[in-house]
């Protein structure tokens, strides 16, 4: 029974001053702020398409952080000391994101833990569900145009697009990522081939044995520079002994 307003003013409350759920603006329709708690909980768990409780590895590479810069990254990854703290950076990054990794903090009695979670329990959550519900009704209703949610995740897709290629519906279903789709079908098709190879019609491999070239010098009196050797003959001298 609670007021659309009351919702979407605690759903703010939510939020603090270095993560705030929404942009400073005015008008009706709040405007979600990109990488807020709120944002996560709308694109990691309700676009989420793989099974919950299991590590889906594409939004663990969401959580990979990098400098934006394929050079610097380059760079970053050619210096050992560096590389080595960057690698600690991003794995760090995803165990403190690990709840929406396995889809936990997008459950009901999901419990935050204890050190330094930045993902929200269900008290929150649900306050963020509520919001989405109210603002999908509104849409739907013609209360506004495009409710805050639409236009959030219509500007998500314009920079991380759908992949809609056979692999890519797999990968999102399955919570592997597209590499890993592409090296799963592969095997299975060599294992599908190799369950159905019969050698019985084939018959051994024999290389095929090329003929040697001859070469024929046709007979001409006009040697010029060419040097002739003659035929040198050898007369066996040894004795050779027949045991009888």
């Amino acid at each position: 029974n609670n007021d659309p307003a009351d919702v979407v003013n605690t759903v703010d409350g939510i939020g603090d001053a270095l993560h705030p759920n929404f942009e400073d603006g005015e008008g009706d329709v709040p405007t979600i702020k990109k990488n807020s708690k709120l944002a996560k909980y709308i694109i990691y768990c309700g676009q989420r398409q793989s099974p919950f409780g299991m590590a889906d590895n594409n939004i663990a590479n969401d959580f990979q952080t990098s400098t934006g810069s394929q050079v610097g990254d380059s760079i970053i990854g050619a210096v050992p000391i560096v590389g080595d703290l960057f690698g600690a950076l991003q794995e760090e990054e995803v165990l403190l994101n690990y709840g929406y990794v396995s889809g936990e903090a997008c459950v009901i009695d999901n419990k935050k833990p204890a050190l330094n979670a930045i993902y929200d329990d269900w008290g929150n959550n649900k306050e963020y569900q509520r919001f989405i519900e109210d603002q999908r009704l509104a849409e739907n209703e013609g209360l506004v145009e495009t409710s805050a949610v639409t236009a959030f995740l219509e500007e998500y897709y314009k920079e991380h697009p759908i992949d809609n290629s056979y692999e890519g519906i797999l990968a999102r279903r399955s919570g592997l990522t597209k590499d890993q789709v592409i090296a799963t079908l592969d095997t299975m098709e060599f294992i599908a081939w190799q369950a159905g190879y019969d050698p019985s019609d084939y018959a051994p491999y024999v290389p095929e044995v090329q003929e040697e070239e001859h070469v024929a010098l046709e007979e001409t009196e006009d040697y010029g520079n060419l040097a002739i050797i003659p035929h040198l003959f050898f007369e066996e001298k040894r004795q050779k002994n027949f045991a009888v």
